[in-house]
């Protein structure tokens, strides 16, 4: 078992070095500028996912919270206030012909879906929360199928 934690921690400290960086080391958050922003959504999407499987993991990571928290000037919260917060990055630096799109609105509704399960929803009714989540699910089938039909028609 301890082995099993040393090699998450170990995980989790390489994660943080390739986002954010280590004491002498720049992470990929330091060095965005002139990287298309397409390029920019794939990293918040990917940092996003990582995060979210730590918490369906259970996995602490609190450390590496308050890193990219700082880095990327973010509200404070908890885990699943963060992950939001970064899939939103990713889906306001997102253009609608782009799948990262797709991806940021995907993650959004899997956060929202784990802050219904985990009844984190704040003073939100569980009702209006579900609808937003619906919303969000259609938006994302939508732009989804209009990239497949753009698609199509270039070939």
């Amino acid at each position: 078992m301890t082995k099993e934690k040393d090699q998450i921690a170990e995980y989790v400290g390489k994660i943080s070095a390739y986002f954010i960086g280590g004491q002498n080391e720049m992470g990929i958050f330091d060095e965005l500028e002139g990287i298309p922003l397409k390029r920019i959504t794939y990293l918040y999407n990917s940092l996003g996912y990582v995060l979210l499987e730590f918490i369906e993991q259970d996995i602490n990571f609190s450390k590496l919270k308050e890193e990219i928290e700082k880095k990327l000037n973010l509200e404070l919260g908890n885990e699943l206030k963060l992950v939001e917060q970064i899939f939103n990055l990713a889906k306001t630096k997102s253009r609608n012909t782009y799948y990262s799109k797709v991806d940021s609105y995907d993650g959004l509704v899997r956060v929202y879906e784990k802050m219904l399960e985990k009844n984190d929803i704040g003073s939100q009714k569980e009702q209006d929360f579900k609808k937003y989540i619906k919303e969000l699910k259609e938006e994302r089938d939508n732009l989804k199928e209009q990239l497949k039909v753009k698609s199509k028609s270039v070939l």
